[in-house]
């Protein structure tokens, strides 16, 4: 969005259901946006092409945090789960449930 014109620069076109979350990696310069269809969509913030998608998660997607010294990408459902993405492979490293006993 252009502050002085309020003109929309770049749209994002990507996910089927609402976004809950973004995080910004600066290294890539890139955005990772996350929702209420569970995948992750990487995002080229020069052009606002998407760089890749993330699929993993089985419930929404409500919170997402790069790791930069690590190239990761940490993000939280719904139900409690965290998985572990390497952002340069767009692989799942792994996946950890925060609930009790989980």
């Amino acid at each position: 969005l252009d502050a002085e014109s309020w003109q929309v620069l770049l749209r994002f076109d990507g996910h089927r259901f609402a976004v809950k979350t973004f995080a910004w990696c600066k290294q890539y310069k890139c955005v990772a946006s996350g929702g209420l269809d569970r995948d992750i969509l990487l995002w080229d913030l020069a052009t606002g092409s998407r760089m890749g998608r993330l699929r993993g998660h089985q419930a929404p997607v409500l919170h997402a945090a790069y790791y930069e010294r690590q190239d990761n990408l940490f993000s939280l459902d719904q139900r409690h789960h965290v998985l572990v993405w390497d952002v340069s492979r767009q692989a799942l490293l792994s996946r950890t449930n925060t609930d009790e006993g989980g």
